[in-house]
């Protein structure tokens, strides 16, 4: 019964391979797209970052007039997470991970 499974179970990743294959000469057509898309999320995470600045400067100046308190656990929470994710797009952290995602697919059998 095992050698029905991997029988199985291989036939149909050669179909799903077939299936959803990429044809990577595509992305040299479509390089313009990616330049665009590229400029556009340097713009998107550059303007993010200005106003993370923005809104640590403003809760620091609330502090100085004493409207709010430095130790606001919540706020520096919120602030650390979103530098976070803010850092992963400038640094392309998340390209990083899908590589990732990509070699274990590539590692287990599927082609591109």
């Amino acid at each position: 019964m095992e050698h029905l499974t991997a029988e199985t179970s291989k036939g149909y990743l050669e179909k799903m391979k077939k299936m959803y294959a990429i044809d990577v000469s595509q992305l040299g057509v479509l390089e313009w797209v990616l330049v665009i898309a590229g400029t556009f999320a340097t713009l998107l995470s550059t303007a993010a970052f200005v106003y993370w600045v923005y809104k640590i400067i403003l809760f620091l100046w609330q502090v100085k007039l004493g409207k709010t308190d430095l130790k606001n656990s919540h706020f520096w929470k919120r602030m650390s997470v979103a530098l976070a994710i803010i850092m992963l797009f400038m640094t392309s952290g998340l390209f990083a991970i899908i590589e990732g995602i990509f070699n274990v697919l590539r590692k287990s059998g599927w082609t591109m």
